[in-house]
Parts: C-alpha cells; sequence; structure tokens
C-alpha cells in the first residue's frame, strides 16, 4: 500500500528529464503530442505523473515511450534509452498495399512524383 507522501510511480522524474531535456516541450505540449498518437491525456495528469502523484498504467508508459522517444524500460530502469519502432498507420499499410499491386512502370512514376512533391 502507498502511503501519504510516498510516490505513485518510478517514472515520473525520467519522463520530466526527456521531455524537458530530449524534446525541450511543455508538459501541455507532450499532451497534444500523446493525442496525436490516440492516447488522450491532458497536461494536468501529465504533472501528476511526473510529480509521483498518479500512478502510471502499462498503457500509459506505452503511449509516453513513443511520444518521448524512448524505450519504456527506459522510463522504468533508466537503461537503454533508445526508441521503441514507430508504428506503422493504418494510412502507411493501405499504401504499401496499394504499391504492391502496381506495375513496374508505375511503381517508378508514383516514386517521382513522390520525390517531386518533397521539393
Amino acid at each position: 500500500m502507498i502511503k501519504d507522501g510516498e510516490s505513485k510511480n518510478i517514472s515520473g522524474e525520467l519522463i520530466s528529464q526527456v521531455r524537458r531535456e530530449k524534446l525541450k516541450c511543455s508538459q501541455n505540449e507532450l499532451a497534444k503530442k500523446l493525442q496525436l498518437i490516440g492516447h488522450s491525456i491532458d497536461k494536468n495528469i501529465i504533472q501528476r505523473m511526473e510529480a509521483g502523484e498518479r500512478v502510471i498504467t502499462d498503457i500509459d508508459l506505452n503511449a509516453l515511450s513513443q511520444a518521448l522517444g524512448v524505450s519504456v524500460e527506459y522510463l522504468v530502469t533508466g537503461k537503454n534509452p533508445s526508441a521503441p519502432e514507430e508504428p506503422v498507420s493504418p494510412q502507411i499499410k493501405e499504401l504499401v498495399r496499394i504499391y504492391s499491386t502496381l506495375s513496374a512502370r508505375d511503381k517508378k512514376l508514383l516514386l517521382l512524383l513522390a520525390q517531386n512533391m518533397q521539393e
């Protein structure tokens, strides 16, 4: 049982450190990044997590690791900060599916189009 004054998590300080030093962003900006990946947390919850006032679930840790660009292991232990693999979005999967059905000629044309769009 957690007693009054004891931290309710072991990751809050690392979350705060990575957010400030690596991403150089506010709690509000981190909340927006989390919302973009489908994890709805506001800045007040992030503040409570970082202060050790809120329990952090495994689902929270997974989303935070993606948003912060570090591994879950790092958020728990402070070791192995390598980022997790980016999840493949449904849009990317659909693009790959469509691309795989194209002829060699059409694949070359699509590649040229994409390269021109980058410029």
